[in-house]
């Protein structure tokens, strides 16, 4: 479902990852690890289109190459962004926060269906369908930047630090979640993310990244290995 082979990318004064390869399949959540700086935010940049220098092959829904198409192209193809920072719209509703990202998938048809799916993953939007968006807490904000993403029906789901800034018990709902949308077979999930707690909850592998190059892959059993973990951050073992 997305597949990036041999991606290097740069901003114009030097590499901010390179040689990145990886593979996440329909149902599947892979989360990419790694200390500040590393380099993750931007393989989700360079998914996206956002960077200005990539190269290598980013190949995403029904095996079509994505890189070097623009941003919109790349949402159309059916590829959803949660960015660090959530991104809604905090004069708007939740409802219409929900519609604008809803307009990708464009089957009116469809909506209430799409609609009430989301609602049942969040109920606390639910309550709050017609509370502007930025009188929520960071928790359902976050929460809504996610549902925002997963209305559009995208068979690929990129979150960026979904659990930065949140208290424990709501980064432990937010990895919850995502379990749920595996559960129901949903799109394949790239996870950038610094809390390992949650990646151990919602992940079924890991990758690790180190100063913009992947060093080592973690399947779920070795996210519970905390000497193998701390060994990956500090580019042992690889």
């Amino acid at each position: 479902m997305l597949a990036l082979e041999n991606v290097s990318a740069s901003y114009g004064y030097g590499k901010v990852i390179e040689g990145i390869s990886l593979r996440v399949n329909a149902g599947e959540i892979c989360a990419i690890l790694g200390a500040n700086g590393a380099g993750k935010t931007s393989i989700l940049r360079a998914i996206m289109g956002f960077l200005p220098s990539v190269t290598g092959s980013i190949t995403g829904p029904d095996g079509v190459r994505i890189d070097g198409l623009p941003t919109h192209q790349i949402a159309r193809a059916g590829v959803g962004y949660v960015p660090e920072g959530r991104g809604i719209l905090y004069s708007l509703t939740v409802r219409d926060n929900l519609l604008v990202g809803a307009m990708r998938e464009g089957r009116a048809a469809s909506l209430d269906a799409r609609m009430e799916s989301v609602l049942r993953k969040f109920p606390i939007l639910r309550e709050r369908l017609d509370q502007d968006a930025g009188l929520l807490s960071g928790g359902q904000q976050q929460m809504l930047a996610i549902a925002r993403a997963l209305i559009s029906a995208p068979r690929v789901l990129l979150l960026d630090e979904p659990s930065l800034g949140l208290a424990p018990l709501i980064r432990r709902d937010i990895a919850e979640t995502l379990v749920t949308i595996k559960r129901d077979r949903g799109p394949a999930v790239l996870l950038v993310e610094q809390d390992v707690k949650v990646a151990q909850r919602s992940a079924d592998f890991a990758l690790v990244l180190r100063r913009g190059r992947l060093i080592k892959r973690l399947d779920a059993s070795g996210l519970v290995d905390r000497e193998g973990l701390r060994n990956a951050y500090l580019g042992q073992s690889a």
